[in-house]
């Protein structure tokens, strides 16, 4: 199961339109004939990139069969046997948090991307899909 973070309207037409006017100035400093011109674009390269990059690839949760995968700018795999707890950022109360954090066997907590479900739903997959916690044997320190 994906869970996906939902761009919203303005941020759609806002990239588009600022996409169309930096294509219009691109292509009149190309026409200038001044390759020196050209440098003065790249950053607005990079903003136009990061920002088609946000609506085609958005943040996002995946519930696989084995672990649970959350994609951002990078990718963390954790296995659902590795995850000892789930919680939110406020602390106590999860209705409250805007983001849920997967405390791991071995790693740092990972903050999961906010996605269109609610959070105490996404817990509530989460938890569905990890194993029950195998009490400690007697005798075991």
């Amino acid at each position: 199961m994906v869970l996906r973070q939902r761009q919203p309207l303005w941020l759609r037409v806002f990239i588009a339109i600022f996409t169309v006017f930096f294509l219009i100035v691109l292509g009149t400093i190309i026409l200038d004939g001044d390759p020196r011109h050209l440098i003065r674009a790249v950053p607005t390269v990079v903003l136009v990139c990061l920002g088609v990059g946000v609506l085609v690839w958005p943040p996002r949760i995946e519930l696989r069969e084995d672990a649970l995968v959350a994609r951002t700018i990078r990718r963390v795999r954790v296995p659902y046997e590795d995850i000892v707890a789930v919680r939110g950022d406020v602390p106590a109360r999860l209705d409250w948090s805007t983001h849920l954090v997967v405390e791991r066997r071995g790693g740092a907590p990972v903050k999961l991307p906010v996605v269109e479900r609610p959070v105490p739903e996404v817990y509530d997959m989460i938890i569905a899909r990890c194993p029950p916690a195998t009490p400690a044997s007697p005798g075991a320190t």
